[in-house]
């Protein structure tokens, strides 16, 4: 089972259908990747989405998005955390 989503984490979504079974077979497939994709399945707007995440940076969602467009030949959309990080503008 793909780890919990916070507000503080990038996302990404990979896909949208109509039926629920196919929503659960590619997050399947993608939590079986070597090295797993964590990936669930939800409902949303009378749909089935594949969600990807968490991960911690943008830089790490967009390798796991890179990895998806080569092994699945599908474009993702990344999903920004809903807290921005918090940046320090102390200068030491």
């Amino acid at each position: 089972m793909a780890e919990t989503l916070t507000d503080n984490d990038w996302a990404m979504l990979v896909a949208t259908f109509n039926n629920e079974n196919d929503a659960k077979k590619l997050a399947a497939m993608l939590n079986h990747q070597g090295p797993p994709i964590p990936s669930r399945h939800v409902a949303a707007n009378n749909a089935y989405q594949v969600i990807s995440g968490p991960f911690s940076t943008k830089k790490q969602a967009k390798e796991v998005a890179s990895r998806i467009r080569f092994d699945f030949e599908m474009d993702v959309t990344l999903i920004e955390p809903r807290v921005p990080a918090k940046v320090n503008l102390s200068k030491n």
